[in-house]
């Protein structure tokens, strides 16, 4: 499949957001066009494994103020959730849900409110890749520099009217770490009640926090740092793959500026908690050194179905060609080598860069498909390669 455009000519929200469904490995692209315009709409945009076409599913919800537009899909029964920011920016937003029992022909009434009060600076949604029991997506009030969180029942309970959200921590990132802007998952639920929350808190410092009662408290953070400076993380669940069913490791990669912007690589065993390499430390697992270090360098990472890790990194304009750069291990991250196949390495075709919103997702027999956005044109299409491993 050669690069190209799949969503058209027009002006996407640079935070959106995709997942796959595990049943037939086909991947859902959710974003809003139009945006910061009345007349903006929720899409989804279904790539189907199999014949290796997009298709543009019914519009989610249309001719409104939107942004941060995400989708999770649960991987019993397909059911998709699209999650976004609707209302009149400096004045009101809320974030907001709808879902589709039927692969997004039809969309159901939209949900309650997921705020208790209205404000004009609630933003950057993001949300568990998938489930099969609890959807849950958080977002940031730049006001506050809070973290907030609500679980999306799988019953919709519709209505105008408010429900309350968890705080999550009220010490998070500042807008100079642009980290709620990346595309790919900060959050992980392994079951109904055990959850994981990745984020950069206002001192540029990675932490999580982690629930035990579906997201109701979220316990004492806990802090990955280490001696960088963070910008930006994201998060693969073993069990995201499809094909694997009994893995219990959280990978987490993240930039941080270190001679320009590198990307290192830990891992969380869900099983005990542990963390490899421990306490603090991480592995290096991007070393080019040639990453804007002005921009956010937001990473994507995934498992492909043969096992290999994946790690893609974009480069700044100018830089490269303006190209990403992937890298590999095969050793479950204990060791990383660069990606030098021509149409992955350089997956920047359309000048994909440093702040070019991009996500990789596994597909079969080892292969991965790349999708991104190029913010530096009038049209911010999205666009998409695969990298076939094999035949």
């Amino acid at each position: 499949m050669s690069d190209g455009s799949f969503s058209g000519d027009t002006v996407y929200d640079e935070h959106f957001g995709g997942s796959l469904y595990k049943v037939t490995g086909d991947v859902f692209v959710a974003g809003v066009n139009n945006v910061s315009h009345p007349s903006g709409d929720v899409v989804v945009y279904r790539f189907n494994a199999t014949t290796r076409t997009w298709a543009n599913l019914t519009n989610v919800i249309n001719n409104f103020n939107m942004t941060d537009a995400r989708i999770m899909v649960n991987e019993s029964s397909g059911d998709l959730f699209v999650t976004y920011i609707r209302g009149e920016p400096a004045s009101y937003t809320y974030p907001l849900y709808k879902k589709s029992t039927d692969g997004g022909a039809t969309w159901s009434d939209e949900s309650k409110r997921l705020y208790n009060e209205s404000g004009d600076d609630f933003k950057q949604i993001k949300t568990n890749f998938m489930s099969n029991a609890t959807f849950f997506a958080v977002w940031y009030n730049d006001d506050t520099d809070d973290l907030h969180g609500s679980i999306m029942d799988s019953t919709l309970r519709a209505g105008n009217y408010f429900t309350n959200e968890t705080l999550i921590d009220n010490l998070i990132i500042s807008d100079a770490f642009f980290d709620q802007n990346s595309p790919s998952p900060g959050m992980v639920f392994i079951n109904e009640t055990h959850g994981y929350a990745f984020y950069i808190d206002n001192g540029g410092d990675i932490r999580y926090r982690k629930t035990t009662n579906g997201g109701a408290d979220w316990i004492t953070e806990v802090d990955l740092s280490g001696a960088h400076t963070w910008r930006a993380v994201s998060v693969w669940y073993d069990q995201w793959t499809p094909g694997n069913t009994t893995g219990t490791r959280i990978h987490i990669v993240a930039s941080h500026e270190a001679g320009g912007i590198n990307i290192s690589y830990k891992q969380l065993d869900t099983s005990d908690d542990s963390l490899t390499p421990a306490t603090t430390f991480w592995a290096l697992a991007l070393d080019i050194n040639n990453l804007d270090v002005t921009i956010a360098a937001q990473p994507s990472i995934t498992m492909a179905t043969d096992g290999m890790l994946y790690v893609l990194g974009c480069a700044a304009e100018g830089l490269n060609g303006g190209s990403c750069n992937v890298t590999n291990s095969s050793n479950n991250g204990v060791t990383w080598t660069i990606t030098n196949v021509s149409g992955f390495q350089n997956v920047g075709r359309r000048n994909v860069t440093g702040d070019d919103p991009t996500q990789i997702f596994p597909l079969a027999k080892g292969n991965i498909l790349v999708v991104s956005q190029d913010l530096r044109t009038a049209n911010t299409n999205f666009s998409s390669i695969i990298y076939n491993r094999t035949a």
